[in-house]
């Protein structure tokens, strides 16, 4: 794989050697208009060579939560609502140019990066209104919409930004289960099911801003996303000979997610003082249940057993940063102060299900626990340049935590940590070279504290009250070529020795859950090429491939040998092609994307998702005007099915030989769909 890969590339890159250069990574908005593009996410997905890195709201406070991209040279005050949803509020009209730059010359929490884009605004006044909307049709018929309205404001110096969306998608599959004993291979249970799937959301969100330059400026976020995601499952159970049962699942998981954040930036001389402040708060609850019925009765006289579970859980994190930048000599230094308190409070409530319709409660370990968290940081970083072309960054943060666990379960401790980072980088011509060293500490997830149920597989995941954050030395290495306009190829190559690293271990009870294994490593090697191909005879093309492999290894707590991290993928492929007809204001592309196995290493099973074959969408684009665009699709052209593999080992993996598997096929089939993108205004 990796041959022909390398084989493609070389190819691409000698057809365009003799392109007209852009070195210094700046496209401006007019580079964009082939793709006719409505909003600054359009064009950002454009970028050549570059790939979006979204702002992860599960690690620690708000400094190491940034992606890779600021608008404005300036990142946004928030850390949960994504960074694709905030690009979506800004018309494409509205950009004047997008550039990629290396993170050391942002500073801050983005030394280290080897690419951020930068989403640079036109200064005018105006007033511009965006609507996309969606509408699909799933393989059963059945319609979902989808409807996003934004609208950004300007006014001398202050932008206002607002958007509302609205979904109601289905997400149906059919498919099979066979349920086989080991080694023997005898059919226990052959399961026909049909899924509906069914996603309800609402999002609301807004910005303020005043600025007068980058160092000079307020600005406030809003956002509020409420989702519910239900399942309703039907399964005809036989043994191969003779109806066993039916069984039904209803699945009912809802979701609220609100947040608020600001910042404030004012300059003292050559010095900057910024001063963030967010506060998130977070709403989970589900009532899930699974019944079994007599063969071919579904009906409340036919109910012969099942089980449930009722899960409440309310989170949140406030966050208070203060930084202070100021030259030195030939140094940019920086200043940083953190503050942070997180807490979770969980309910869990299992039971079984009788056939008269009655519920046994069942006890689990951690059902009901409270876990806060307060931090603290102080940092230092500095950077300056070096002869001949590179440049050099510092940085050391410590911070201080104190963790406490209530309830069902209990645990207090105190943390501390160290964390060192240095970058360099050069830059000579197309050529780009970065290299980085970095301690990171993981976030902890506060429900990996709390017990859970999954019942469609029944299964339960205890919590784990002596967890600590995993910590991780990286080290990562980016090497960039440009050939002018036309091609871009970029490769990275990472290794990072982690200790304290997270996974599933055995815990009290015969249950297991998350908790520390100890020590691993990880070693991965990306390859992202982005190439025009006029020179293979193909006018008005261009071709974007990622291809990413990673190896990783830990000693596994019941085998004692090394295996794979759980739930890592260990390679992945996406490709995109899109052709474009100026003449006829029509367009046509198609993508592909394909993943290894995703596998989870349980304690008394190994559970691996893979799908069979390539994911294919392809679409038809007409631009109606300058202002309206047109776009018939079709999602999973193939058909491509998801499949399931379980092996179970009884009474868990400590014996080498296992008792039974499971084999899960979906089938989605293909998803039609019509979008209209336009300006109002």
């Amino acid at each position: 794989m990796w041959t022909r890969m390398t084989a493609l590339t070389l190819m691409l890159m000698a057809g365009n050697v003799l392109a007209i250069g852009n070195s210094n990574n700046r496209y401006a908005a007019e580079w964009f208009g082939a793709f006719a593009p409505h909003t600054a996410m359009d064009m950002v997905e454009r970028l050549p060579g570059f790939v979006l890195t979204e702002n992860d709201g599960q690690v620690r406070g708000f400094a190491q939560a940034a992606g890779n991209l600021v608008i404005n040279g300036q990142r946004p005050s928030t850390k949960h609502e994504t960074l694709s949803t905030q690009l979506t509020r800004i018309p494409a009209d509205r950009v004047e140019y997008l550039e990629v730059v290396a993170g050391d010359t942002l500073g801050g929490e983005f030394r280290g990066m080897a690419q951020v884009a930068n989403v640079v605004l036109r200064d005018a006044s105006s007033a511009t209104t965006n609507l996309q909307s969606r509408l699909e049709r799933a393989f059963t018929g059945t319609l979902g919409p989808d409807l996003t309205l934004s609208h950004l404001r300007r006014s001398g110096d202050t932008t206002l930004t607002g958007s509302i969306q609205f979904r109601a998608h289905p997400y149906p599959d059919q498919g099979t289960d066979s349920f086989r004993s080991a080694p023997g291979g005898e059919l226990l249970e052959f399961r026909a099911k049909q899924n509906d799937w069914r996603q309800r959301r609402l999002a609301l969100a807004g910005s303020w801003e005043r600025s007068r330059g980058d160092r000079d400026n307020e600005r406030l976020n809003l956002s509020y996303d409420r989702q519910a995601n239900t399942l309703r499952q039907l399964s005809s159970v036989s043994d191969g000979r003779s109806a066993l049962r039916s069984d039904t699942i209803y699945l009912g998981p809802r979701n609220v997610n609100m947040e608020i954040g600001g910042d404030f930036t004012r300059p003292f001389g050559a010095s900057r003082l910024k001063l963030v402040a967010l506060s998130s708060r977070h709403e989970f609850s589900t009532d899930d249940l699974v019944a079994s019925y007599l063969p071919g009765r579904v009906e409340p006289a036919g109910l012969s057993g099942g089980g449930g579970q009722q899960v409440a859980n309310r989170s949140g994190e406030t966050v208070l940063r203060a930084s202070w930048t100021q030259p030195l000599s030939q140094w940019t230094i920086e200043y940083g102060a953190e503050a942070a308190y997180n807490h979770l409070q969980s309910d869990l409530q299992v039971y079984s299900l009788n056939a008269d319709g009655s519920r046994d409660k069942i006890e689990v370990p951690g059902a009901a626990v409270t876990v806060t968290e307060q931090r603290a940081e102080l940092s230092v970083s500095g950077g300056r340049k070096l002869p001949a072309s590179w440049r050099l960054d510092l940085g050391l943060a410590a911070e201080f935590s104190r963790l406490n666990v209530s309830g069902d379960s209990a645990a207090e401790r105190s943390l501390q940590y160290l964390r060192p980072n240095i970058a360099a980088g050069w830059h000579q011509g197309d050529w780009r070279l970065h290299l980085s060293m970095a301690r990171s500490i993981a976030q902890l997830n506060f429900n990996d504290f709390a017990s859970f149920a999954e019942i469609s597989n029944d299964r339960i995941t205890a919590g784990n009250s002596d967890l600590v954050p995993q910590q991780e030395w990286q080290f990562e290495s980016s090497l960039e070529r440009a050939f002018g306009d036309t091609a871009k190829v970029n490769l990275v190559l990472s290794a990072a020795r982690v200790s304290q690293l997270q996974d599933r271990v055995p815990l009290a009870g015969g249950f297991d859950g998350p908790g520390n294994l100890g020590s691993g490593q990880r070693y991965g090697a990306e390859l992202t090429l982005d190439t025009a191909l006029d020179r293979l005879h193909i006018p008005n093309a261009r071709l974007r491939f990622n291809a990413y492999r990673q190896h990783s290894s830990v000693r596994d707590p019941y085998t004692a040998t090394d295996r794979p991290s759980g739930n890592e993928l260990p390679w992945r492929m996406t490709a995109s092609f899109r052709q474009n007809f100026p003449a006829h204001r029509l367009a046509w592309g198609l993508s592909a994307r394909f993943n290894g196995p995703f596998t989870a290493y349980l304690r008394n099973e190994i559970d691996e998702f893979r799908t069979q074959s390539p994911l294919v969408d392809g679409f038809v684009e007409f631009r109606n005007s300058a202002r309206l665009t047109t776009e018939l699709g079709v999602e999973n052209m193939l058909d491509t099915a998801q499949r399931r593999y379980r092996i179970f080992y009884a009474p868990d993996r400590f014996m080498a030989a296992p008792a039974a598997d499971e084999l899960r096929l979906r089938h989605s089939g293909r998803v039609v769909y019509l979008r209209i993108k336009g300006g109002l205004g």
